[in-house]
């Protein structure tokens, strides 16, 4: 059953205490992309999907990326947290609060993903597993990053919910059961204030979830970095 911070046991409030201070505590990340080109190799040749992009997200800051559908906005975004194919041709630079996060591999991109870095995916359900209730995936990605109890996860996971406006019923729901623009806004809570840099392609969002979002934004402004590409 959902509790509140008046009925939650002692011990699990202290832990989530800390737990909101130590997030709160990390500083906002500063990315700065220089002659970003992505290419990828073809029957026909070389395809170069992104040639010679720059831009500067400073920290605490939001950029918004804006193009027509197809011209690489969401490749940017995937180059960026290591998520193209192996045989992608990448070049140029991509450096998060100075370090170069650019053709890392999977073991190295490992401890940045979801903490220093995070994504939240157009298609959200591609991001879901159908079987398993939301609340159960918000606590596994929370738990793979930080060193608390499953019962300290899930009270977090009930503060996220509540800051775009949910209750937290919902998160002994499942994916199916919730719309498309709700499934985003349930990942946004938590990259947004957990991560130092989110990046977010979107369409625009339903009407109904706008003011969810609004509210997220507002209160994670001051520690997150977010690129929104549109």
């Amino acid at each position: 059953m959902a509790t509140s911070a008046n009925t939650r046991p002692a011990a699990v409030a202290r832990d989530l205490a800390r737990l909101d201070e130590r997030l709160s505590a990390k500083p906002a990340a500063h990315l700065k992309v220089n002659g970003l080109s992505i290419g990828y190799s073809t029957l026909r040749g070389r395809f170069h999907a992104v040639e010679d992009v720059s831009f500067e997200v400073r920290a605490g800051t939001n950029l918004g990326l804006v193009g027509e559908s197809g011209c690489g906005k969401s490749t940017v975004v995937k180059a960026l947290m290591g998520l193209l194919p192996e045989f992608t041709a990448l070049s140029g630079e991509a450096l998060l609060d100075g370090e170069n996060i650019l053709g890392l591999s999977d073991a190295e991109l490992e401890p940045i993903r979801w903490n220093r870095i995070s994504l939240i995916t157009q298609s959200a359900m591609n991001s879901l597993d159908p079987v398993y209730c939301i609340g159960d995936q918000i606590c596994e990605a929370i738990l793979a990053h930080e060193k608390v109890s499953k019962a300290v996860a899930w009270a977090r996971a009930e503060e996220m919910f509540a800051l775009v406006g949910l209750p937290a019923e919902r998160l002994y729901e499942f994916p199916h059961q919730f719309s498309g623009g709700m499934r985003s806004v349930r990942s946004s809570p938590w990259r947004w204030r957990s991560t130092p840099a989110c990046c977010w392609p979107t369409s625009r969002p339903p009407r109904s979830t706008r003011s969810c979002n609004r509210r997220s934004c507002r209160a994670s402004a001051a520690s997150t970095s977010t690129c929104a590409v549109r």
